[in-house]
């Protein structure tokens, strides 16, 4: 059984359909348990709802209408058809990570102070 959108609807009671409410609960746990730490009581506070990781699937640019005031992180394959982390601030498009970068980043360089 799958996750079914429309199980239960506004006039039916959750327990006329204990099997489809418990197989719709069961898949939204297992979303947010990818990217997210779920149900987590220890320790104390508690990091339930922390991210663990953020997975992003490859996309195209993103289209108008974007409000300005509104911004989004992407993943976009580069020049190299490598996936990278892209940043749109609702007017420019910026890639986050290295140009064509195929292993750890090492930077390099250094400060006076």
């Amino acid at each position: 059984m799958t996750y079914d959108p429309n199980v239960p609807v506004a006039t039916q009671s959750p327990g006329a359909f204990p099997t489809q409410a418990n197989t719709n609960w069961a898949r939204l746990k297992t979303i947010i348990k990818a990217d997210h730490v779920f149900n987590d009581t220890e320790p104390v506070p508690s990091t339930d709802g922390f991210h663990k990781q953020v997975t992003m699937l490859v996309r195209g640019e993103p289209s108008p209408p974007i409000s300005p005031a509104d911004a989004i992180l992407y993943s976009k394959l580069d020049a190299n058809s490598l996936p990278q982390l892209w940043y749109y601030n609702g007017t420019t498009d910026l890639q986050m990570t290295p140009f064509g970068q195929t292993s750890p980043i090492s930077i390099v360089g250094s400060q006076v102070l």
